[in-house]
């Protein structure tokens, strides 16, 4: 099989996959939902620490291309 057709089948496999529903038989309590809203936000939160962090290596990959 190529690669093309590959990739093709899979991606028709992941659309049916999302497409059909499946029951979960699971609970998620309140107290998930604030978990993974946190776990959120303190992702979006991080993201100006680490480029503050790194903020000279990254210059000095755009000085170097020009």
């Amino acid at each position: 099989m190529t690669k093309k057709k590959c990739i093709r089948s899979t991606v028709i496999l992941l659309f049916i996959f999302t497409i059909l529903p499946l029951p979960a038989h699971a609970y998620i309590d309140p107290s998930s939902g604030s978990y993974v809203l946190q776990a959120i936000l303190a992702s979006l939160l991080a993201v100006p620490f680490v480029i503050k962090k790194y903020w000279n290596k990254i210059k000095d990959v755009f000085k170097r291309s020009k």
